[in-house]
């Protein structure tokens, strides 16, 4: 399949085999390549050229990794996927918190290097298309002539500012927390699975353990939040089957 030109990739990585081998792979499979063995450098080379995704290292020499996502985050909503090592979940939650989109463990694998760039492109390709065929829509919320808000019970959650309250008392949420939120919000009252929230949220196939601990993590943290002191518990946990927001 031919990619698109804009399809340019960053990887910044200290471990020298990793990055020849998934720059050889996503060259070999069209993508256009820039490569960084520090923080320092990757991070300045950020915003001098047009990538449309970002393979990062947590553990880099240098600056952490963790640190390098939350300083982009303040200017871009560019897709960004962790190296994670394996069985390190309390890794893969802080980078998902800290605002990336998806972790791949190492070793890495091809199939799946390819697949998870793919759905992150195609996700932010899908999200720009979206939003330059609406010209209407956008203009209608600029002029405030339509409420673009979820509400259930006091909890509201308006999808365009990102703003979360609760009885009116702001709730600051995590990217990741405020997009499980957002699905809830979207199917409230229907039972959830781990797996629906994995795919949907994070926009990738779910198939093992180490997923099913981020999510628990995500989810305690969230219900921790949302149910505010002397408030009825609204996400609830449906053992061995999922969730639901009642």
């Amino acid at each position: 399949m031919e990619k698109d030109i804009l399809n340019k990739i960053l990887i910044i990585e200290d471990d020298i085999q990793l990055t020849f081998f998934a720059t050889t792979i996503l060259e070999r499979d069209g993508y256009q390549v820039k490569t960084f063995y520090n923080g320092k450098d990757g991070l300045d080379n950020i915003f001098e050229d047009n990538y449309s995704l970002i393979l990062l290292d947590i553990d880099l020499p240098d600056i952490d990794g963790i640190q390098i996502c939350k300083k982009i985050r303040e200017v871009s909503d560019i897709p960004i996927i962790f190296f994670t090592a394996k069985n390190k979940v309390h890794e893969k939650v802080k980078g998902l918190d800290a605002g990336a989109n998806d972790y791949i463990t190492k070793p890495v694998e091809v199939p799946e290097l390819l697949a998870r760039v793919r759905a992150h492109l195609r996700n932010k390709n899908c999200i720009k298309d979206t939003f330059s065929d609406s010209n209407r829509e956008k203009e209608n919320i600029i002029n405030n002539s339509i409420e673009c808000k979820y509400t259930f019970n006091t909890l509201v959650l308006n999808p365009i500012n990102r703003i979360v309250s609760r009885d009116e008392t702001n709730i600051h949420l995590s990217p990741k927390e405020f997009d499980i939120l957002y699905y809830f919000m979207k199917n409230p009252n229907k039972l959830i699975t781990k797996q629906q929230i994995f795919e949907k949220v994070w926009d990738a196939q779910f198939d093992n353990f180490s997923d099913k601990k981020v999510i628990d993590e995500h989810l305690n943290k969230l219900r921790k939040k949302v149910h505010l002191d002397n408030m009825p518990k609204l996400i609830h946990t449906i053992y061995g089957v999922g969730y639901i927001l009642r």
